[in-house]
């Protein structure tokens, strides 16, 4: 599958009120979503306030489904409930997670939801700088966290995928684009916790759309 472009003119709406969090919201549209082909199958875990399905629909888009805690969204409720929530294993080509494993090891499920060869896409801040982000919580420039960062860890260290692309944004925030692979059995009874260590310098690794 070849991954269609948005449009030139297309300027997608942005929904954080912060400063930073929306610069930062373009740059995502731009890394992550424009290369999922229209005809991909995507979840995004933590939908919020939808900008992402929003994005993604609004270029042709049709297999996004949105999930979170809260209304609204597609699917209201756990990720580790994604069985009692009818979603199917392996049935997805992307899981999108921004600013969600911070607050919660869904390593194993994404494993499970993805299609073999299918890709996660991961934002995070740095585990050893999260204490800069905060203080730009209170000031205002990004948007406030809804819960504790419990669970920060370096993307480079987690189990199961293949890194497709690790960026470090301004020293503060990680992304990343891992990949399922292929052959690989469901990730049942598999140990995923990752020991937390300070971040070192980022390094690029391949392409998104690799």
């Amino acid at each position: 599958m070849s991954p269609t472009a948005a449009p030139e003119t297309f300027r997608p709406a942005v929904r954080s009120a912060a400063p930073l969090s929306r610069y930062a919201q373009l740059k995502k549209i731009r890394f992550f979503l424009d290369p999922i082909p229209t005809d991909a199958a995507v979840l995004e875990i933590g939908s919020g306030s939808g900008w992402v399905g929003e994005s993604l629909r609004s270029r042709g888009v049709t297999g996004f489904v949105g999930m979170d805690l809260f209304p609204p969204a597609d699917i209201v409720g756990d990720i580790k409930k994604w069985r009692e929530l009818g979603l199917q294993p392996e049935s997805f080509d992307f899981i999108i997670a921004f600013e969600v494993i911070e607050h919660v090891d869904l390593v194993p499920e994404c494993f499970d939801l993805l299609k073999p060869g299918g890709k996660l896409l991961l934002t995070s801040p740095v585990p050893s700088k999260d204490w800069v982000l905060k203080t730009l919580e209170t000031i205002g420039m990004t948007q406030k966290r809804t819960s504790p960062h419990s669970n920060l860890v370096d993307f480079r260290r987690l189990p199961l995928f293949e890194m497709v692309d690790y960026r470090q944004k301004a020293g503060l925030s990680q992304w990343g684009v891992l990949r399922k692979p292929v052959g690989v059995p469901p990730a049942v009874e598999v140990t995923t916790h990752v020991p937390r260590r300070t971040s070192d310098a980022g390094q690029r690794v391949g392409s998104p759309t690799a």
